[in-house]
């Protein structure tokens, strides 16, 4: 008999996260579940982690294939997953022990819901905290920030969906590559409803942004396309203007919004650190010495 949950993972190059990252599955206080975990050919020693930890542990379940991109992989992990209910994990993430429990009750007593996201504490590269995010938890609200791209929905990391409802939808979608959970999210209205429970039960790792833009530019472009699909789709006019395309980042710009918000998650020495690598890494830029001033102020608070 198949297990309630599902859950997916890709890999690629998951590098000194990947334990961390399985270990905090397999930890879950709700523990009747699957775990497969893509191995989208990794070069580095992600294959090996899995099966180390595979020979420990049954539940666990490897496929390893060659790299085709993270959209290929999800719907290679979807193929062979028998639960009803399908939770997806990032190789670089960290549950808390009573997210699955906690996701699984709520979607089991609101079967008008198809999907349900969480809350998640942003981390920087090392693990520290940075803030929490809160998402939106009015299904209806979700809804409409989706149709109109002011909301991102659910956190695609911290998303458990029924599996009918995911397959029917078609899965996930290689055309919009990098945009692929905005697509889905978008497909799984036309189901139900989506919603989002608002404790941190995530640790949801950033990294640094690339230092061209090309990345997001081409992701704002697929997001432009996207949404215009899915608004003509159901009968609504393009948007008046397309979505603005970030700017490209400078050096010490990531480490200047870290810092931020550090700031505004109480983690004023973590802000610190952050505010000290942006004046290293920008030269002394006049945004980072701003930075740095203001983060300097906060410390000498009560």
């Amino acid at each position: 008999m198949n297990p309630p949950i599902s859950v997916l993972m890709p890999v690629y190059n998951a590098g000194p996260y990947l334990a961390e990252a399985v270990e905090s599955v397999l930890a879950q206080t709700f523990d009747d579940f699957e775990f497969i975990a893509v191995d989208d050919g990794s070069t580095d020693r992600s294959l090996a982690t899995l099966r180390r930890y595979a020979t420990r542990d049954p539940r666990l379940r490897v496929l390893s294939r060659p790299n085709t991109g993270i959209v290929g992989a999800l719907n290679d992990g979807l193929a062979v997953a028998g639960g009803e209910f399908i939770a997806r994990m990032d190789a670089d993430d960290v549950c808390e022990p009573g997210r699955f429990a906690a996701q699984l009750r709520y979607l089991q007593t609101h079967p008008d819901l198809v999907a349900i996201g969480c809350g998640a504490t942003m981390v920087d590269p090392a693990g520290r905290a940075l803030k929490a995010f809160k998402p939106q938890t009015d299904p209806d609200l979700i809804r409409e920030g989706l149709i109109a791209a002011t909301d991102i929905g659910i956190i695609h990391p911290t998303l458990l969906v029924r599996r009918a409802v995911l397959e029917r939808v078609g899965g996930y979608q290689q055309e919009y590559k990098l945009v692929e959970d905005f697509d889905l999210f978008q497909r799984l209205l036309d189901e139900g409803d989506l919603g989002n429970l608002p404790e941190p039960l995530l640790r949801y790792r950033q990294h640094a942004a690339s230092t061209n833009g090309t990345h997001h530019v081409l992701q704002r472009q697929l997001m432009d396309r996207c949404l215009t699909e899915h608004r003509l789709r159901r009968g609504l006019p393009p948007l008046e203007r397309p979505l603005e395309h970030p700017p490209v980042n400078q050096k010490g710009d990531q480490e200047i919004l870290w810092a931020y918000w550090a700031v505004e998650g109480g983690h004023r020495w973590t802000a610190l650190r952050h505010a000290l690598r942006a004046c290293g890494q920008s030269n002394l830029a006049p945004k980072a010495r701003q930075c740095l001033n203001y983060v300097l102020t906060t410390l000498c608070r009560p």
